[in-house]
Order: structure tokens, then C-alpha cells, then sequence
């Protein structure tokens, strides 16, 4: 618990340790990290909980366990550890789109929404935090904002075949599904195997009662 006029104990030493991981990182860590990019993610769980041990102010584990929390349905305690990440280094972008990330999935819509327009805000370039604000918007049921949102993915770069997805999905969620096969329709024009738009378009013909071409 931080008091008025100094810091306590437990952050003072998050902060020491974070000064040691900024220059290196533990061979926990580092095997983590392999693990993880082999999709060996038991592995990767157990040695980054071994190397926050080591290195609590770790931000690198501290993110990648905060991810698995969240992948197990452990949102709290995901969000616990992405805050404690942020306390360490504020700014890290990664860090910020998976709190932002899992608080949509929690159904915290607005604070996760506020969450992206800052990340926006200062990381324009960014088109995982852009598009993250785009499907909160339509989990929150703001469809028009969340569809001029994916039309302005699709602006910006007319090769994004993900963002007429998005177009073709809240489409189909306001229950404009004409408009919303035609979306679906473009992207595959582009790419036969586009697979968001073959399951979109696939969801389309079953709700207009056409199982056999869904």
C-alpha cells in the first residue's frame, strides 16, 4: 500500500528490479520466451512464474502470465498483473492493448473503449489497438461508431480484407444482412480463402434460413 510522501516497501523493490531487468533478462525468462513462440504455453506459464520469482519486476512475464490468465477465463487476476506491468513501465503498448483487451472481456466496455482512444492516441500507428476499438464498440452495441470504425480501417488501407469483415459482421449484428453478405462478398473476391469472411458469410445464410450454402 503506497502512503503519502513515499513508496512502500513491495513497489520500492518492484522499481530496483526493474532497473536490472530494463538491461537483461533472466534465463527463465529468456526460456519462456521460447517456449511461448513454440506454442508450448505450459511450459512457457511455468518459467516465467519462476522467473518473476527471480525478477518480480519483470515486465515480459508479467504481460505474457497476465495473457494466459486471461486465455483461462481469469480476468481479474489477468488484469491484476497488467497493472502491476503498467506501474513498471507505464507506457509499453503491448502491455495497454491486452489491458484494454481483457477489460472489453469482461464487459467493462466504456473503460476498455477509453483504454483505446488513449493507446490511439499516442500510438496512431497501431492497427491492433484500432481495431480492438472497433470490435469493443460492437460488443457494446454501439454498431454505427464500431461500423465507421472498421470503415476507417478500410480507408486507410483498401487491402485490409479483415476490416470489411468487421463492416460485414456488425452489419449482419443490426440485422442488415444483404448489406452484410456484400461486405463478406468483396473480401472474398480479393482472397477465395479469406477465412473471417467465409464463417461470416457462412453465419449470413443461416440466419436468412439457407443452411445448404451455409
Amino acid at each position: 500500500m503506497t502512503k503519502r510522501g513515499g513508496l512502500a516497501g513491495p513497489v520500492l523493490v518492484v522499481m530496483l528490479f526493474s532497473a536490472l531487468q530494463s538491461s537483461r533478462l533472466s534465463a527463465q525468462v529468456i526460456a519462456a520466451d521460447s517456449a511461448w513462440a513454440a506454442g508450448d504455453y505450459a511450459t512457457a506459464r511455468t518459467r516465467y512464474e519462476t522467473g518473476l520469482k527471480e525478477e518480480p519486476g519483470s515486465v515480459r512475464a508479467l504481460y505474457r502470465l497476465g495473457i494466459l490468465l486471461a486465455w483461462d477465463g481469469k480476468l481479474d487476476s489477468s488484469l491484476a498483473l497488467l497493472r502491476f506491468a503498467r506501474e513498471i513501465e507505464p507506457n509499453e503498448p503491448d502491455v495497454r492493448i491486452q489491458e484494454a483487451t481483457v477489460l472489453s472481456w469482461q464487459g467493462q466496455y466504456r473503460a476498455s473503449v477509453i483504454k483505446w482512444d488513449s493507446l490511439i492516441a499516442e500510438f496512431p500507428d497501431r492497427r491492433d489497438a484500432a481495431y480492438g476499438r472497433a470490435r469493443t464498440l460492437s460488443w457494446a452495441g454501439k454498431m454505427k461508431q464500431a461500423d465507421s470504425a472498421y470503415a476507417a480501417l478500410s480507408a486507410s488501407d483498401p487491402r485490409d480484407l479483415d476490416a470489411l469483415a468487421g463492416r460485414g459482421q456488425v452489419a449482419a449484428w443490426r440485422g442488415d444482412y444483404g448489406k452484410s453478405a456484400r461486405f463478406y462478398r468483396e473480401a472474398l473476391a480479393a482472397d477465395p480463402d479469406h477465412v473471417g469472411s467465409l464463417v461470416g458469410l457462412a453465419q449470413v445464410r443461416q440466419w436468412q434460413g439457407r443452411p445448404a450454402e451455409a
